[in-house]
């Protein structure tokens, strides 16, 4: 997804699409990446209106489960772009020199 005005790209993020099976139950998922927005505009809430529009697309397209990783101070503001963390979830990602700590 693309955060576009008068043709320069503001924010970014990419939604990845997987069928999961779990305990004997198949379930769509999506999950977001590698979100930036451009240096120069960043704390305007650019990056939180696109990621408060993948939410809905990801709604639209009737998605089972939202996934994606981010470093716990982000958790606020993921939130406030309308994502909710289950009760009981780890924060965890990264990548296997660098992981998140849970």
């Amino acid at each position: 997804m693309l955060l576009v005005d008068g043709g320069r790209v503001l924010a970014a993020l990419d939604i990845l699409f997987k069928e999961i099976e779990h305990a004997g139950q198949r379930d769509a998922a999506g999950g977001l990446s590698t979100m930036v927005t451009r240096r120069e505009v960043r704390g305007l809430g650019h990056g939180r209106r696109l990621a408060a529009a993948a939410k809905e697309l990801m709604i639209a397209r009737n998605l089972d489960l939202g996934l994606f990783t981010c470093d716990r101070p982000l958790q606020a503001f993921y939130e406030s772009a309308g994502w909710h963390l289950l009760p009981g979830t780890a924060l965890i990602g990264g990548t296997p020199r660098a992981p998140f700590p849970q």
